[in-house]
C-alpha cells in the first residue's frame, strides 16, 4: 500500500478493483467482503457497482465455504444490511438443506418475516423429497396453512411411510377437525395390503383411540387387534383383554407369569390355546429359581405331570405334592432311601400319610435320622433340630430313649413335647444325676417345671443346711 500513497485517487480505486477482481475469480468472497464491507479503509477506494458486485459475491458464495471460515464474511454482509442477499443465496438449489437452515436461522430472529419468508420458501422446495422436515420447518413458522396443504398432499398420494408423520400432524388440529381428518387416515391406511400397515399396528391403535373412533368405522378390526397385540411394548394391562390376550400369545416365552395370568385369571372363558400350557410349562421349569406366587391350574399341573419322566425326580414331587399324588411321594420316599438320603425320605413317607404304612421301613428311617443326629451332636457338642414330623410320636419316643443317657435335655423337650409324664419323671431323674444342683434349678425355674424346681430347692436346703426361704432367695438371684 506504500506503493498506492503515491498514486492519484483513481489509479489507486483501479488497482483496488483489481485486486477485488482477482479474488472473486479465486472465489475467496470473504477477502473481498472483508475489503469492502468491513472496517478497513480499503473500503473507500471501491468505486464500483455494489449491487454488481453483490452479485458475484453471491455467484463465488459455495456450500462448501460454510464447513469453516464462512460464516465471518456472513457476519459482515449481516452488518453490511444484506440480508435479503443472503437469504437467496441459502434458498439457491445446490445448498444442502442443514446448511441452507443453518444460514437462514442465523440471519434474522424468529420473528421477522424474512426469516419466515426463507424458511417456508425452503420448506416447499423439499416438500416431496422430505415431508417430514418441512413439517418441521412450517412447524417452527407456525405456517399451518401449509401444514393443512401438505397434509391433504400425503393424504391425495398416500404411502404407508408417510403413516406417522401424518398422525403427528392431526394431533396438532381442534379436536373436531383432529377427529375427521384421524378418521380418513385410519381408513387410508387399513386400505394398504396387510404387510404395509401391520407394522405400524400400535400407531393407529393410539389414533382410533386418542380421536375416539367408533370401532364400527374401522375395517379389519380383527386383524388389527391380533396386530396391536405382537407391537405392545409394556403396560399391556392398559389394553381390552383381546388385545392383552394376543399379546400373551406372541410374548409368553419372554413373559410366562403375565402370559399365563392373562390367559386364566381375566377371561371369562379360559384360553385354550397350546400357549396356555407352554406357559405352566416355562413356569414350572423357573421354579427353583424365582419363589414363584403363581397357582397353576391342576389340569395343567396334571398334563405336565404326565409327561414328566420318571427319573425328574424333582419336579415329579413338585407336581405331587400340589396334585396330592401321596402314592407317587411314598415311591419317591424309597427312590430316596436307596440312595442314602434318609431325611429326604422320611419327609416324603411323612408327606404321604405313609408312616403307620409300613412299620420296618419307618422305624429304619427314624433310626438313621436319630443316629444323623447324635453322631453331629458328639462332634460339635450340641444337638442339632431334630426334622420329625410332629405327629409322629412313635419317632418321637425313639428319639427320647437314644437322647435320655448322653443328652438329657433334649430328652426333657421331648418328653414335654409328647406330654408325656412318666417320661418326664425319668428324664428329671437323669438331669439330677447328670447335673449340680444350682444347674437343675436354674434349668427347672427356666422351663417353668415347678416338680423339678421344689425338688432342685429342696436338696440344696439338705446339701447346705439351709433354711428353704433362704435357698429361694439365693436361686432367685442366680
Amino acid at each position: 500500500m506504500g506503493y498506492c500513497r503515491k498514486k492519484r485517487l483513481t489509479e489507486r480505486s483501479q488497482i483496488f478493483q483489481g485486486m477485488v477482481d482477482g479474488l472473486l475469480e479465486q472465489r475467496k468472497w470473504q477477502e473481498v467482503v472483508q475489503l469492502v464491507y468491513g472496517d478497513s479503509p480499503t473500503r473507500l477506494l471501491y468505486d464500483g457497482d455494489k449491487t454488481e458486485l453483490d452479485q458475484r459475491i453471491k455467484q463465488a458464495i459455495s456450500p462448501a465455504d460454510f464447513e469453516k471460515r464462512g460464516y465471518d464474511g456472513m457476519n459482515l454482509l449481516v452488518k453490511a444490511g444484506k440480508i435479503e442477499m443472503l437469504c437467496e443465496t441459502a434458498l439457491r438449489e445446490d445448498f444442502p438443506l442443514e446448511v441452507a437452515e443453518k444460514l437462514l436461522s442465523q440471519l434474522a430472529k424468529p420473528d421477522d418475516d424474512l426469516w419466515k419468508e426463507g424458511l417456508d420458501t425452503l420448506a416447499q422446495r423439499i416438500e416431496q423429497t422430505s415431508p417430514d422436515k418441512a413439517y418441521e420447518i412450517y412447524q417452527r413458522t407456525q405456517n399451518s396453512p401449509a401444514i393443512q396443504k401438505l397434509y391433504h398432499s400425503l393424504l391425495g398420494d398416500f404411502a404407508p411411510s408417510h403413516f406417522n408423520l401424518m398422525r403427528q400432524m392431526t394431533q396438532k388440529l381442534p379436536y373436531g377437525e383432529r377427529a375427521t381428518q384421524a378418521t380418513q387416515l385410519v381408513k387410508k391406511m387399513l386400505d394398504q395390503p396387510k404387510e404395509k400397515w401391520a407394522p405400524e399396528s400400535l400407531g393407529l391403535y393410539r389414533l382410533i383411540q386418542d380421536n375416539s373412533i367408533s370401532w364400527d368405522k374401522v375395517p379389519n378390526k380383527k386383524e388389527l387387534e391380533q396386530e396391536v397385540g405382537k407391537e405392545i411394548p409394556y403396560d399391556v394391562e392398559k389394553y381390552p383383554f383381546v388385545i392383552q390376550v394376543e399379546w400373551a400369545k406372541h410374548h409368553w416365552e419372554k413373559s410366562p407369569i403375565k402370559a399365563y395370568a392373562i390367559f386364566n385369571d381375566h377371561l371369562t372363558e379360559e384360553y385354550k390355546g397350546p400357549e396356555n400350557l407352554e406357559c405352566a410349562k416355562a413356569i414350572l421349569a423357573m421354579r427353583k429359581n424365582v419363589d414363584l406366587q403363581v397357582n397353576l391350574k391342576p389340569k395343567h399341573m396334571q398334563a405336565l405331570y404326565e409327561d414328566t419322566p420318571l427319573e425328574d425326580l424333582d419336579q415329579r414331587i413338585f407336581l405331587a405334592r400340589r396334585l396330592g399324588d401321596k402314592e407317587e411321594l411314598w415311591r419317591q420316599s424309597a427312590i430316596f432311601s436307596e440312595q442314602k438320603n434318609w431325611q429326604i425320605a422320611y419327609g416324603l413317607l411323612s408327606e404321604s400319610d405313609s408312616l403307620d404304612r409300613n412299620q420296618k421301613y419307618s422305624d429304619t428311617l427314624r433310626r438313621k435320622i436319630i443316629q444323623e443326629a447324635l453322631t453331629q451332636a458328639r462332634q460339635h457338642d450340641y444337638f442339632p433340630y431334630l426334622d420329625l414330623a410332629l405327629n409322629d410320636h412313635r419317632g418321637w419316643a425313639m428319639a427320647y430313649e437314644k437322647t435320655i443317657n448322653k443328652f438329657p435335655t433334649k430328652a426333657y423337650g421331648i418328653a414335654k413335647q409328647l406330654g408325656d409324664e412318666e417320661k418326664l419323671a425319668r428324664v428329671r431323674t437323669r438331669i439330677f444325676e447328670k447335673n449340680a444342683l444350682e444347674i437343675t434349678a436354674k434349668f427347672f425355674k427356666r422351663n417353668e417345671d415347678q416338680i423339678g424346681y421344689q425338688r432342685s430347692v429342696e436338696l440344696l436346703a439338705v446339701k447346705y443346711e439351709l433354711p428353704r426361704e433362704d435357698i429361694l432367695s439365693l436361686v432367685a438371684k442366680m
